[in-house]
């Protein structure tokens, strides 16, 4: 009996380390197999987002087990269509764009001749008539224009020219441009331009139609007696030798939800909140802003809270690679000298 009782206890204890054992294992085991599903889960769900930011850069390569394979598979499928959906949606805006602009420049010219009288006296109806259509093959023009520009610019075949650029003079002449429209829509105009900015080099053509386009939609959204700001300070560094410039527009229109603050600068995507005086645009204005600024290896980005207007920051650097062989100090003084 007394062996039996010490048999018996040496049985329960192994039983005891073999069910802790067990437990343990099942648990390791367990793990593993979850971390096995969750990692390429994971993996997955970060290709998705990529997708949906349309980034298409290659299949996803996904391991793990079978299931998990063939469901990277079937995303891999589904991205290669998207691909090619939207690569097609593409080529065909950019072909109907550039198939349109000739009957447009026909219109555009016999208008501009009926307008001259060229064919005889118009009356003052048929001169309102023709001044209708004569901005309207603007805008259409313009939206045109913006939709080739955008094509090229995805497809990255979009050329810039890259020469010495002075930003303030710059802003300056695209506050003035639009200085008519703000007086017309008792709206204040104020711009506040450092001295000590730089020039650098730069797209002056491409970073005009940033700041016209920013300054556009800022008029577009602010109420009649509002205020649109503008303002410009190198950032990193000291004044005089900074590695950056940063362009602020700000405007006290209605806001953007912090839902779709995001979604702003992405191609034909305009704000439900926002309600602009006159037509509505083409949904391009920022989807260009942003890849020529992202072209010149700058960022480009908006903070705004509902009621309180919003504010869009541009930071380019600056860059003076002309030379190597010259000084910075010596190309700064160069520029600054005329």
């Amino acid at each position: 009996m007394a062996l039996a009782r010490d048999h018996a206890s040496s049985a329960a204890e192994v039983m005891f380390w073999l069910t802790v054992f067990g437990i343990a294992g099942a648990f390791v085991m367990a793990y593993m197999h979850a971390r096995g599903i969750s990692r390429p889960l994971r993996g997955l769900a970060r290709e998705m987002r990529r997708i949906g930011r349309g980034e298409f850069l290659g299949a996803a390569q996904v391991g793990g087990p079978t299931e998990v394979v063939e469901l990277a598979e079937s995303f891999n499928l589904m991205a290669e269509e998207l691909e090619h959906l939207d690569r097609l949606k593409a080529d065909f805006t950019a072909h109907v764009s550039h198939e349109l602009r000739t009957p447009l420049t026909a219109i555009r010219e016999g208008t501009a001749l009926l307008l001259e009288e060229i064919s005889g006296p118009l009356t003052k109806s048929q001169r309102e008539i023709l001044e209708v259509v004569r901005n309207h093959s603007k805008r259409l023009s313009q939206s045109i224009s913006s939709i080739l520009d955008l094509s090229k610019m995805e497809a990255e075949m979009m050329d810039y020219e890259f020469t010495m650029c002075d930003l303030r003079a710059l802003i300056e002449k695209s506050v003035e441009a639009v200085d008519l429209i703000a007086r017309k829509e008792d709206i204040k105009l104020r711009s506040k331009i450092v001295e000590s900015i730089p020039v650098f080099l730069a797209d002056e053509r491409r970073i005009q139609q940033v700041m016209d386009n920013l300054l556009s939609n800022a008029l577009r959204f602010s109420p009649t007696g509002g205020e649109v700001r503008v303002e410009a300070f190198p950032v990193g560094g000291d004044h005089r030798y900074a590695s950056a410039v940063e362009i602020r527009v700000s405007d006290d229109g209605p806001g953007i939800p912090a839902g779709e603050i995001h979604n702003i600068f992405k191609h034909f995507y305009q704000s439900r909140n926002q309600n602009a005086k006159g037509h509505q645009g083409t949904g391009l204005g920022l989807a260009i802003a942003r890849h020529i600024v992202e072209a010149h290896k700058g960022s480009i980005w908006a903070e705004s809270e509902i009621g309180c207007g919003s504010t869009f920051h541009v930071v380019l650097p600056i860059r003076v690679e002309i030379d190597s062989n010259v000084p910075y100090s010596t190309l700064l003084k160069r520029a600054n000298d005329g």
